[in-house]
């Protein structure tokens, strides 16, 4: 995890939301906190929400608030976003938004 934190801006500018989506799932599942990467994936977050899965932002989303980390960009764009992510997200995608929203006490 080490070389993700300090090769985190390069990551996620050059990544597929795919990819960041799976690096920051990882971190959340194993509580590893990687600041450097989190604040890049906040500073992209128009990008990752516009052309990511809703899958894909559910489980970042997932990862932020399992870390405890507020994202407020990445939570706007996921509030500006929130008709069409309810209407393609699977339940367990939409629960897991719920959950992170909740858990950060994003309004």
């Amino acid at each position: 995890f080490a070389e993700v934190e300090k090769h985190a801006e390069w990551l996620v500018a050059e990544s597929k939301t795919q990819e960041i989506s799976n690096i920051v799932w990882a971190c959340g599942t194993f509580e590893v906190r990687s600041p450097n990467l989190l604040s890049q994936i906040d500073k992209r977050a128009t990008w990752f929400v516009r052309y990511g899965k809703p899958q894909e932002i559910a489980i970042t989303a997932w990862s932020f608030a399992r870390l405890g980390v507020h994202s407020p960009n990445l939570f706007s764009e996921i509030d500006k976003q929130a008709g069409w992510l309810v209407a393609e997200c699977k339940t367990q995608e939409v629960s897991n938004l719920a959950w992170a929203c909740g858990a950060l006490e994003v309004q």
